[in-house]
């Protein structure tokens, strides 16, 4: 049994992550936002109750003996500062797995993703793990054409206050000398592959509800320039979780490990795929620049921050991945997958709505 801490914890993968790791009967303490600890405490049993729901597991017996939440929030330099007396120094692991993951809200993406980092690296020169894994994203290649090398830093070409943060929150990670660290850099999160199961809806789940929206008002096809041949790195979360507690075992030397599809889809994949879920035809590609309609143009408008992943990601290295995690494949997505992904998004709003 490990003793683990990690931040972020009510967030989709820090959740998960907490999930696999008391499954697997490590002492796990969580640093959770809150009024209070008891309200902190409420917000970690509910995220885990969700997702051993969704998992389909049984919660352990002892659970509650090895979970420990701490009510502080990671912006506050003084709380988490003092809060190493209370945690002690004998924690094997720590996963910073906090962010925020926002295009548009600059002053909030630099509180949590810049400062917070800070304040982490603060607390964990103090504590003292063995192993320290920042979590960071595959986007910060941005906008970079071309193959993204492991334990390399790509030219800043970052699209969004999102991406510009991970960037320099990373760069900070990287340049202290003093905690050994791994970098983990997934790339889109969305429901297990297996089954489309995922505990919250977001960022590319947009996409899904604006499609389902478009198909409830019976709205013509929207046309998209291009032939929707860019490919969109989405990685299924049950790989996600398995590849970060993975790489977390193994010790901290300064590498990068990229969690992301070895074959990612294309747009028209994805857009297929979630046509075939909402069960209406929602995009034409129609291969030229064209002029937009109204509702074309409210639509570029509404997901400006999205459009330049529709044309196509980076490609990544990936040995380092390979040699930790073995069957690669894990991580592809193919047309049923997809199909399984958005139909999983469907048909929870139909249980909300019954």
């Amino acid at each position: 049994m490990e003793s683990v801490l990690i931040t972020g914890a009510t967030g989709l993968l820090g959740c998960g992550l907490a999930r696999r790791l008391l499954s697997d009967g490590h002492q796990v303490t969580t640093l959770v936002r809150g009024d209070d600890k008891e309200h902190a405490h409420k917000r970690m049993m509910d995220c885990l109750t969700h997702q051993y729901a969704i998992d389909e597991m049984e919660a352990p017996a002892d659970l509650q003996e090895r979970l420990v939440v701490h009510c502080v929030d990671i912006t506050d330099k003084d709380a988490l500062a003092n809060l190493h007396s209370a945690i002690g120094t004998n924690f094997d692991v720590v996963y910073h797995s906090a962010a925020c993951v926002n295009f548009v809200d600059v002053l909030q993406c630099q509180e949590v993703n810049i400062e917070g980092t800070r304040n982490v690296l603060d607390l964990v020169r103090n504590i003292k793990p063995k192993r320290f894994n920042h979590i960071s994203t595959a986007f910060v290649a941005g906008g970079y054409e071309g193959e993204i090398q492991e334990d390399q830093m790509p030219p800043r070409q970052t699209l969004n206050a999102y991406e510009d943060t991970k960037y320099e929150a990373e760069l900070i990670v990287r340049k202290q000398e003093e905690i050994p660290f791994t970098i983990q850099r997934p790339s889109i999160v969305v429901g297990a592959a297996k089954d489309g199961k995922i505990r919250a809806f977001k960022n590319f789940y947009l996409i899904v509800r604006y499609f389902a929206r478009l198909a409830k008002r019976n709205k013509p096809p929207l046309r998209f320039p291009g032939l929707g041949e860019g490919r969109i790195n989405l990685v299924p979360i049950d790989f996600v979780v398995d590849a970060t507690a993975k790489i977390g075992d193994t010790p901290s030397e300064g590498k990068t490990y990229h969690i992301v599809n070895d074959e990612p889809p294309t747009t028209k994949e994805i857009v297929r795929a979630i046509e075939k879920a909402v069960d209406h035809h929602c995009v034409e590609f129609l291969g030229e620049s064209l002029e937009l309609n109204d509702e074309e143009q409210a639509t570029q408008t509404r997901f400006q921050e999205f459009m330049p992943y529709f044309f196509g990601s980076p490609s990544f290295q990936l040995q380092g991945m390979e040699r930790v995690m073995g069957d690669i494949k894990r991580s592809r997505l193919d047309n049923d997958a997809l199909l399984r992904v958005a139909q999983f998004y469907m048909d929870q709003e139909l249980k909300k709505k019954s």
